[in-house]
């Protein structure tokens, strides 16, 4: 029972992450952007977002690697972890390609794998009933 309560828990924490960390990139996460005031005495600094100053195909890049860790979910579903094996590894070459771009979301890839790793849950109660 402990088993299928860990697969349960690990279908989610990629998922959650990528989507803390997409949102945190809309908004936040850029330089800041500092202008000197009119008197020419200080300068004033906003926050940028992230996703402000990448290309497009950074973008989708991070885009296909936000889409990738909800690969646990969709195993879950189907209950077969081949979904899941397939996204870490497709995470893990994206991430190797793009070290600096994509260090944050190393976490969620890890997530991943360890989803990947223990199967999703009611797969394994599945097959002892079949027997």
């Amino acid at each position: 029972m402990r088993a299928r309560l860990v697969r349960q828990l690990l279908v989610w924490p990629a998922a959650v992450y990528s989507i803390a960390l997409f949102g945190y990139g809309l908004f936040r996460g850029g330089p800041n952007e500092c202008i000197e005031n009119s008197a020419g005495t200080a300068y004033t600094c906003h926050p940028t977002a992230f996703f402000a100053d990448v290309d497009r195909s950074a973008i989708a890049v991070i885009v296909i690697v936000s889409v990738l860790s909800f690969a646990p979910i969709a195993s879950a579903l189907a209950r077969t972890r081949t979904y899941s094996l397939v996204a870490a590894g497709f995470l893990v070459l994206l991430i190797l390609l793009f070290l600096l771009g994509l260090t944050p979301w190393i976490p969620a890839a890890s997530a991943v794998l360890a989803a990947a790793i223990a199967g999703p849950p009611g797969a394994v109660e599945r097959t002892r009933g079949s027997c």
